[in-house]
């Protein structure tokens, strides 16, 4: 028998959870990520930069809308040219997709509800609001349904919750689960 090429493969992942609850917005950020994107991100300072007042709400350039079998998605409403700012705003709670991999049935979901329950009241609030489509624990459920890509680095991919591009939904008591 060979040797392994690459016995790091075999590895699991380091997986932890960052959480920012004191941003100038006075919102907050959790994210789940390996300790070497999370110092990455955290050396960029976007999010302690980002001020919303610079950032003034301008009338939306889209809507949410039903398509015939396709669900509610985001649709044009006006024309966007190339090199428009459509939207600016910072993500609630950003995931590694490795994490979704490497982190157990029953890690991942108390992990993810601990990076919701961190954050400020708003943004809890806000989170666990939005929509969702699979029927499973309502943190994992939501993440599925509204997260956007985002690629950190050259690899790093994520999946980032950005509330206000989410569409709400008000969840039935009983729906609510929390580790």
């Amino acid at each position: 028998m060979g040797k392994d090429p690459d016995p790091k493969s075999k590895r699991k992942k380091r997986f932890c959870l960052y959480t920012m609850s004191n941003l100038t917005t006075g919102r907050g950020v959790s994210i789940i990520t390996t300790p070497t994107v999370a110092k990455s991100i955290l050396k960029k300072s976007s999010f302690e930069l980002y001020d919303e007042k610079l950032n003034p709400r301008k009338p939306q350039a889209y809507e949410w809308r039903e398509s015939p079998g396709r669900g509610i998605g985001v649709f044009a409403t006006r024309d966007i040219n190339a090199g428009d700012v459509v939207f600016s705003d910072l993500p609630s709670f950003i995931i590694a997709d490795d994490a979704l991999e490497y982190l157990g049935a029953n890690d991942r979901p108390r992990m993810q509800w601990r990076g919701v329950l961190q954050l400020p009241k708003r943004e809890q609030d806000r989170s666990r609001s939005l929509a969702v489509s699979q029927g499973t624990d309502l943190i994992s459920d939501v993440l599925h349904t509204n997260s956007i890509g985002l690629v950190i680095g050259e690899e790093s991919e994520h999946g980032a919750l950005v509330p206000d591009l989410a569409v709400s939904f008000v969840h039935p008591v009983s729906k609510v689960q929390e580790c």
